[in-house]
């Protein structure tokens, strides 16, 4: 099987990785979503953000895990071909997780600061486009790559762990 040192190689890994993820994207969004709601970017609004922002991390954390993964994994294996390399690969996961976690997440939004009603539907369909473009960017240009860097750092340390515990062969 194919190792790549930018992604996470067992369980406890998979989940530092997603949760880097789920945390950074969950902050921005609750916080981008604030200002935009308030018309402002203030104290007030960094206030809100982080009030809410760690109710939608675990959201979001647990749907990606139980839910959406299974779906852009699968949806990977449909479209990415044998011969694709890491970017086209990584590139359709992120494609397929942003869009799932962007319509859920929104729509989880909508329900909790405006309950079942139309304004939550309508607010739904208003703000869906907007934050699935945003979420694709953030994760292409910020989230996963801090995520992939600490994969990265995490994989460094354990095989220069690994080579130093190792005993020298002996040259005869």
């Amino acid at each position: 099987m194919y190792f790549d040192a930018r992604l996470p190689k067992n369980a406890l890994e998979g989940i530092l990785f997603g949760g880097i993820i789920c945390f950074l994207t969950a902050l921005f969004m609750c916080t981008l979503n604030t200002a935009l709601g308030m018309g402002k970017f203030d104290g007030e609004v960094i206030v809100s953000s982080l009030t809410w922002f760690m109710l939608y991390a675990v959201i979001a954390f647990a749907f990606e895990n139980l839910v959406m993964s299974r779906i852009s994994n699968f949806m990977v294996k449909k479209f990415a071909g044998q011969t694709d390399g890491f970017n086209a690969r990584t590139m359709f996961k992120i494609f397929f997780t942003v869009i799932g976690m962007s319509l859920f997440m929104t729509m989880v939004a909508c329900l909790i600061n405006r309950g079942f009603t139309v304004d939550a539907l309508l607010g739904f369909v208003n703000m869906w486009p907007r934050n699935f473009a945003i979420v694709l960017f953030w994760e292409l240009l910020i989230a996963q790559p801090i995520a992939r860097g600490v994969m990265k750092l995490i994989h460094r340390e354990k095989s220069s762990a690994n080579a130093k515990t190792m005993p020298e062969e002996k040259l005869e």
